[in-house]
């Protein structure tokens, strides 16, 4: 079933780089693990051992596999099993939702005073999306669906944010207020 996904699916859906990775990951990790079981006799368990056995890989330089390089491997068996149930090989996957690791947020990385000057300066809508995101810092979602509406008299915007789904509550400028009515 490996041998066909890589064949079927991933070759005409994945550019080439991307082909050698997943095929790199199956042949390394997945066959030695499930080549000898039979696709219909998979269980969430095994997909569980496929998960600790990914988390115990090293690098090359004898680094431990970073989460997010295990949640894409990880990926790579969802997506095959979901190809195997697409395609008839199995009636239902066995991948358990709760195995994915979580991943930490980091920090965002911020702008050098410099780059912030340059940004607000453009002239424009470029200039205007800029000014409007740096001093709000909303999501591009929660900026795109902001209006001046959504500015009380006080100028605090008050909006629902998209991802979360956490009503945000955003000081907005006197100039930045102004600037957006004339727009």
């Amino acid at each position: 079933a490996v041998e066909e996904w890589l064949r079927l699916d991933v070759r005409v859906r994945r550019v080439a780089t991307g082909q050698k990775q997943v095929e790199s990951n199956a042949r390394r990790h997945l066959v030695p693990l499930f080549g000898a079981l039979r696709l219909c006799d998979l269980r969430d368990d095994h997909c569980r051992e496929y998960a600790k056995h990914l988390a115990r890989q090293t690098t090359r330089r004898g680094r431990p596999w970073k989460p997010s390089t295990v949640k894409h491997a990880l990926d790579e068996l969802r997506r095959m099993l979901r190809w195997c149930v697409k395609t008839g090989r199995l009636d239902r996957s066995p991948f358990p939702a709760e195995i994915m690791p979580r991943i930490a947020r980091g920090e965002p990385k911020t702008l050098a005073d410099y780059e912030v000057e340059r940004l607000v300066a453009l002239p424009g809508a470029p200039g205007f999306l800029c000014r409007w995101g740096i001093e709000s810092m909303l999501a591009w979602s929660d900026l795109c669906r902001a209006t001046a509406a959504d500015i009380d008299e006080h100028g605090v915007l008050s909006g629902t944010r998209a991802k979360t789904g956490q009503v945000s509550l955003v000081p907005i400028s006197r100039a930045m207020r102004e600037e957006i009515r004339l727009r």
